[in-house]
């Protein structure tokens, strides 16, 4: 039992170094260094989500999620950022109006059927 009982923690360890590899990713493919930078300047963050569920990977599908993004209340002007290959979006706001959470709440209402977001970082 003990060694059955190691087998499975050792696999759920490989899992999360997995997901945190993959996390780095995803933010990676929508990171903008100046933006970042300019956020911080301004006393703003930015937010990292993961987008689940499925769309085409497609520049349409790039062009409608950056709509959505810049469309959203409490998103910084020009700020949104989207990567379809990765699945992955940014934006930076203001927090002493708002966070994270909530902008993406509205933002998840404007997005297609069935697409949803999922926080991955906020800097």
């Amino acid at each position: 039992m003990r060694r059955f009982t190691c087998a499975l923690l050792a696999g759920l360890a490989i899992d999360a170094l997995a997901c945190g590899v993959c996390i780095d990713d995803k933010v990676a493919s929508c990171y903008d260094h100046a933006l970042v930078e300019r956020a911080r300047a301004g006393g703003n963050e930015v937010a990292f989500f993961a987008i689940q569920g499925a769309l085409p990977q497609n520049e349409a599908t790039r062009a409608i999620l950056r709509k959505a993004v810049e469309a959203t209340p409490g998103v910084l002007r020009a700020s949104g950022r989207v990567s379809v290959e990765n699945a992955a979006l940014s934006f930076a706001y203001d927090p002493r109006r708002g966070n994270a959470l909530a902008i993406a709440l509205q933002l998840e209402r404007r997005l297609p059927s069935g697409v949803t977001l999922a926080l991955l970082r906020v800097m």
